[in-house]
């Protein structure tokens, strides 16, 4: 569980797939278009942070509902409030990360029909 402070308190955030689909259907715009840097508008951070402090009381298990608004409300009272939304973009970059396994080298179709004659 990851944990943001606002106001001088800390809230678990989580940006899961329920806090991407709360923010869609909210906004009706894609949250990894956050991202990718496309027309992102204040409102669309603290809406997408909003859903990330939703779905993280949920998982902590202490429901509780936040809005734009009130996350702004909470912002005004954060020394630093910049880099709570930086802090927010690394936690969503981080839950979406595809992480590049060890590669494995390309076998030739024919290789299995050899390597099952070796084994007969």
């Amino acid at each position: 569980m990851n944990y943001i402070e606002l106001s001088g308190k800390s809230y678990p955030i989580q940006f899961g797939y329920g806090a991407l689909m709360e923010y869609e259907a909210l906004t009706g715009r894609s949250a990894l278009s956050i991202l990718e840097g496309e027309n992102v508008r204040v409102t669309d951070i603290l809406s997408l942070i909003a859903c990330g402090l939703t779905n993280g009381a949920d998982a902590a298990g202490t429901p509780e509902h936040y809005t734009a608004k009130a996350v702004g409300l909470l912002l005004d009272g954060t020394p630093n409030s910049p880099l709570v939304f930086q802090r927010a973009m690394e936690l969503l970059r981080a839950a979406f990360a595809v992480e590049d396994g060890p590669k494995k080298k390309a076998v030739p179709p024919h290789a299995n029909r050899e390597m099952r004659r070796k084994a007969v």
